[in-house]
């Protein structure tokens, strides 16, 4: 009787930290959405484009406005430092 009481206790204590597991925070590269217009674009500050470069860092493909995958990541990489030469790229390279 007891031998069964402390196998269930035992087994319930192993089991409790493998249920805690699945309620982790959400990742904010995860809440970055795919597709970015011209204006949204313009509109982001830092903290935006911090989650923008992390999400691409971790192999999402973001869209900006017409642009390709590729343009588009080169435009979020130059935007990071400064703003004003990424716009440009982003209006000579799409038709944003």
């Amino acid at each position: 009787m007891y031998r069964a009481l402390t196998v269930t206790a035992l087994c319930a204590a192993l089991a409790t930290p493998a249920l805690a597991l699945d309620f982790e925070e959400p990742d904010p590269a995860d809440l970055v959405p795919a597709h970015f217009s011209a204006a949204d674009f313009a509109r982001l500050d830092q903290y935006d484009l911090y989650d923008v470069t992390l999400a691409l860092k971790r192999g999402r493909n973001i869209r900006l406005a017409d642009c390709t995958p590729s343009q588009s990541r080169a435009i979020f990489e130059a935007s990071y430092d400064q703003r004003a030469p990424a716009l440009d790229m982003l209006r000579t390279t799409c038709a944003g």
